[in-house]
Order: C-alpha cells, then sequence, then structure tokens
C-alpha cells in the first residue's frame, strides 16, 4: 500500500526528489535484509559443509605425501640399524631343561648339528616325535595353566587315536619375573617328559624365545603357540593339514605319519 501510494506522488522540489530517491532506496534495501535474515541458517550451513571438505581434502592429502616419506625413512633406517650377527656357536649353544629342584641335569637334544670337518656346514637332526610344540612365555604364571588344560587333553585324545601322533611342549621362560618357570614344571609332572621347560637368563624378546625354542624341538611339525591361550588348539588341524599338503607333490595330506619326508621345508599360517 505503501509503495503504490508513493509511485502517484509528483516530485516539484529538490527536496521532494530527495525524499523521492530516499524512499526508493528505502524500498530498495528493505527487502535486502529481509532476503538475507531468512537464508542465514542455509547459507551458514553449506558454509561449513564447504570448509569441513576443504578441511579434510587437506588432510587427506597431507597423509598421502607422509607415506611415501614414511617408507623411505624406514628404508634408511634398515641400513643404519645394526642387524645382530648369529654365528655358528650360538646355534649350536648347548641349552639345558630347567626343573627347580635339579637345575641343569638334562641337556636338550639340539635341532642341529654340523660336521666334524673344517667345512662347519650345519645339518638337521633326524626327528624323534610327530609334534614339537614351543610356547614362549613371559610372566605367564596365570595364564599359563588355562592354555595347558586346553592344549595338553586334545593332544592326548589324538595321541590315543593315533599311536603315530607322539609330541612334545617346551615352554620357553623369557626371563620373567614372577613364577611362570616353576608353574610350568609343576604342570609337567603331571605330563612326565612330553612337557619341558627352557628358562633364558635374560628377556630376547618373542622372537628370540622361538628360536630358542625351535633349536631344542625333536619334531617332524614345529608348531608356535602363545601362553595366553589367544587362539583355539583345536584348530591346528586345519594348520596341520595345509602344512603336510605342502610336502607332498600331489598336495594330498598323508594318510600316514610315517611317510611324512620331513626335510621338504614347508611354512603354514592361521591365527
Amino acid at each position: 500500500m505503501y509503495y503504490k501510494n508513493f509511485r502517484k506522488c509528483t516530485v516539484k522540489s529538490s527536496a521532494s526528489q530527495h525524499f523521492h530517491n530516499s524512499s526508493k532506496t528505502t524500498a530498495r534495501i528493505v527487502p535486502f535484509f529481509f532476503f538475507g535474515h531468512l537464508d542465514a541458517e542455509s547459507f551458514i550451513e553449506s558454509w561449513i559443509q564447504s570448509v569441513s571438505m576443504d578441511l579434510m581434502t587437506m588432510l587427506l592429502g597431507f597423509v598421502v605425501s607422509c607415506i611415501p616419506i614414511a617408507i623411505t625413512s624406514l628404508y634408511l633406517l634398515s641400513w643404519i640399524t645394526p642387524w645382530p650377527v648369529r654365528t655358528q656357536k650360538d646355534l649350536l649353544q648347548p641349552m639345558l631343561v630347567y626343573s627347580p629342584s635339579n637345575h641343569g641335569s638334562e641337556q636338550f637334544k639340539p635341532l642341529l648339528t654340523c660336521d666334524d670337518d673344517s667345512s662347519g656346514k650345519l645339518y638337521c637332526t633326524k626327528p624323534d616325535l610327530y609334534l614339537s610344540i614351543i610356547i614362549p612365555a613371559m610372566n605367564e604364571q596365570k595364564r599359563l595353566p588355562i592354555m595347558l588344560n586346553e592344549c595338553v587333553p586334545y593332544l592326548e585324545d589324538r595321541h590315543v587315536k593315533d599311536s603315530s601322533f607322539t609330541y612334545e611342549i617346551i615352554v620357553v621362560d623369557d626371563g620373567s619375573t614372577d613364577g611362570t618357570a616353576d608353574t610350568a614344571c609343576q604342570y609337567a609332572e603331571k605330563c612326565g617328559r612330553k612337557i619341558r621347560v627352557l628358562r633364558l637368563g635374560k628377556n630376547l624378546g618373542k622372537g628370540g624365545a622361538v628360536r630358542r625354542g625351535v633349536l631344542c624341538a625333536r619334531g617332524s611339525l614345529i608348531l608356535f603357540a602363545d601362553a595366553d591361550g589367544a587362539t583355539k588348539f583345536a584348530d591346528f588341524q586345519r594348520v596341520e593339514e595345509e602344512l603336510l599338503g605342502l610336502t607332498t607333490l600331489d598336495g594330498r595330506v598323508l594318510k600316514t605319519r610315517t611317510n611324512l619326508d620331513w626335510v621338504i621345508p614347508a611354512i603354514a599360517i592361521g591365527s
């Protein structure tokens, strides 16, 4: 109504002309402010989305650019870091079976042996058992018996069903500060010589503990198992079948373990 009446006015003086121009300005500006107020919320939302996308793009670009830098750094670090050199003496070092009452009375049969000549070539000794289980353990006094309570009945059940399924368990105490070694020995008293304990004088890490245990193994197959019981031990048979399939030319699982060619190197990984 106001805008319509204003358009009918007659302009006769500069003052009225000024009023006319001011009114036009007002008539043009007011709708603009009303328009901005109504769309402010949507404008802010779109701006936030735009800024978020820009930040995500920048972050993604930063991560992608860091990948080659990290790979290059690790590669250079691998050249700088000195790797431990293992000598023949280290591999043939005699290791003793731990016992709380009579430590050092029995020696593990070594996995490796060498020629008496000057060549110093290493050979694997002939296995006495079908399976050796290496259990590295550090401060596992509480969880180790739980793991063995699942492991040993499974192994015994298979041995009863098949006499060729012979086994041993070697618990490697990796510098524990609790009673891990003694706990393993107490459990071994129930199972006879099927469980033996290797106690390391200092912590060598999981890899070092496994390596020491393997050097004492007498089995055609060697299995690593964690002491915390994180893996269901009955699943071992799946890994076993895959491993046996690798030792044959046609990939078929052997029906009898006496025909196993233990010389063929093979690795099967399960989790």
